[in-house]
């Protein structure tokens, strides 16, 4: 704002996709692969994930040592992932591997599922712009470490 002082913002923050047009938005910043449109499209940078629970979570339910044991966990879940209710992961030996998983919580709001994995509700996957700080503090211990979760873009799109 100090640099365009005659340029006015009308900032709406949620977390659903908007119809730019439709809502009379000018511009939107957008997380994940984008649907093709005639809308332009400008990659910002790349967003990268982490998978991982607090170390009381851990306690009581113990660490998944592969992909397919997250079936037995309370996965967090994000009602508006693009993958839905399937994680996707690449081992170490470069196979791909999917598991669908479920949970107690689904909601469409990736810090309301943060703070419930540093409560030790369940696991997490969300992005590491979100989880690192309490991953290097210690309060989430990061699962699967040798497995390569997906990676997607934050894009500006008007």
């Amino acid at each position: 704002m100090a640099r365009y002082p005659d340029v006015s913002i009308d900032m709406v923050l949620n977390d659903r996709t908007v119809d730019l047009i439709e809502e009379g938005f000018d511009v939107a910043v957008r997380i994940g692969h984008l649907a093709d449109s005639t809308l332009i499209a400008r990659r910002i940078a790349p967003i990268r994930f982490a998978l991982c629970a607090a170390p009381s979570y851990l306690q009581c339910h113990g660490e998944p040592r592969r992909p397919a044991d997250l079936a037995r966990h309370n996965c967090l879940e994000l009602s508006y992932r693009q993958t839905g209710t399937e994680w996707h992961f690449t081992g170490p030996d470069g196979i791909k591997e999917s598991v669908r998983v479920s949970g107690r919580l689904k909601v469409n709001n990736p810090q309301v599922l943060h703070t419930a994995a540093l409560n030790g509700d369940g696991v997490e996957f969300d992005p590491t712009f979100i989880v690192g700080a309490d991953i290097a503090a210690g309060r989430l211990v990061v699962l699967l470490p040798d497995y390569t979760l997906i990676e997607t873009d934050l894009s500006v799109v008007y």
